[in-house]
């Protein structure tokens, strides 16, 4: 769930998403929605990592109450 708390717009765009994709049945429309929620799930993994990779060359020296763990 802290994952959700850093991210909560990446977080509410896969469910606005895939809430559009039964109502538009169209094949074009489904990937587009489809895409839009994976590249938010995979936006979201790829901030922590990143975020991890700093702590990990700053030591958190420089940003103490920010590195997760």
């Amino acid at each position: 769930m802290a994952g959700v708390q850093r991210h909560p717009l990446l977080f509410a765009f896969p469910l606005w998403a895939l809430a559009h994709i039964p109502p538009n049945g169209e094949l074009a429309t489904a990937l587009f929605f489809a895409a839009m929620a994976v590249f938010c799930l995979v936006g979201m993994r790829a901030l922590d990592r990143k975020r991890q990779r700093s702590c990990r060359a700053s030591a958190c020296g420089a940003h103490p109450g920010e590195c997760p763990g």
